[in-house]
């Protein structure tokens, strides 16, 4: 049940982001006043470029569903124990399918050094890393509200 609920919610969030990325674009889409400041930012901000935009949606979609796949494996595998091993193996394991997808379009689509590309990934990959380290904490506090 679980594992239904959490899909569900990624393709709402997946759904929800692109139709406020549709609203963002008709938005930036109407002629500014003469007067306006924001037009120019909003949509350098609000217009995607199309590959990028879709690796990031393609990169979420697979490391999601491989987060939840993989949380619901480690908590058959530990039968219903260590929260924290679980937690700490999805979000690691599902992150790293993320950054590298979308480190490897960058590379595809800009011509980006390999090199380049592999410290970009890796910086952004320790980052979130630590972050899944950190929200360790929150869950169990969580758990327990």
């Amino acid at each position: 049940m679980a594992n239904i609920i959490a899909n569900k919610n990624v393709l709402i969030s997946f759904v929800s982001f692109l139709f406020m990325t549709i609203i963002m674009l008709i938005t930036i889409g109407f002629n500014p006043s003469a007067d306006d400041w924001a037009q120019e930012s909003l949509s350098n901000v609000f217009t995607p470029l199309s590959r990028f935009f879709i690796a990031s949606m393609i990169a979420y979609l697979l490391s999601q569903y491989f987060d939840i796949w993989i949380y619901n494996f480690l908590k058959k595998l530990t039968i219903n124990k260590y929260l924290w091993l679980r937690n700490n193996l999805s979000t690691i394991t599902s992150q790293l399918l993320d950054t590298m997808i979308y480190q490897v379009t960058w590379v595809v689509a800009t011509g980006m050094e390999w090199k380049t590309a592999f410290m970009l990934a890796a910086t952004k990959y320790v980052f979130k890393v630590v972050i899944a380290l950190v929200d360790t904490v929150f869950i169990y506090w969580v758990k327990k509200w």
